[in-house]
């Protein structure tokens, strides 16, 4: 009789066990899932792209090594 009870409560435990996983993975999913970029109010802090590649985006350093291979 105490075998058979020891059995049961075992069974028991691991089937409660595998349904509080089951439904915490299934519930704690959705908290990882992405919102979209504007739903949570604050600023994301990315700079605003500028166009690149003119003369007068280089710095005065990098304008007169360039000079030089200009005049080849």
């Amino acid at each position: 009789m105490l075998k058979n009870l020891r059995s049961l409560s075992a069974l028991l435990s691991i089937s409660m066990m595998l349904t509080v996983g089951i439904l915490g993975s299934a519930h704690s999913s959705s908290a990882f899932a992405q919102t979209p970029a504007g739903a949570h109010g604050k600023t994301t802090g990315i700079p605003e792209k500028k166009p690149d590649g003119t003369w007068e985006s280089l710095k005065p350093e990098q304008q007169k090594i360039l000079a030089q291979l200009e005049s080849d």
